[in-house]
């Protein structure tokens, strides 16, 4: 198995308003795998990974 993930993200934070922050990243993903017998088995995958969040302050316990 082998996999490197490389990525970006930005994060903001606004005092009596909110938090929002996002990220793209690129992950490499190998598995092969041998049992005795028949031929190896391998998978490979190189997906995009999206995040995004945000929460919005209602008061001064309350956060949404």
């Amino acid at each position: 198995m082998r996999q490197w993930t490389g990525g970006i993200t930005y994060e903001g934070r606004w005092q009596g308003v909110g938090e929002l922050s996002f990220g793209v990243s690129k992950t490499d993903y190998t598995k092969r795998l041998e049992l005795p017998g028949p031929p190896p088995l391998e998978t490979h995958s190189q997906p995009w990974l999206y995040n995004v969040t945000a929460a919005g302050l209602l008061g001064p316990r309350l956060t949404v």
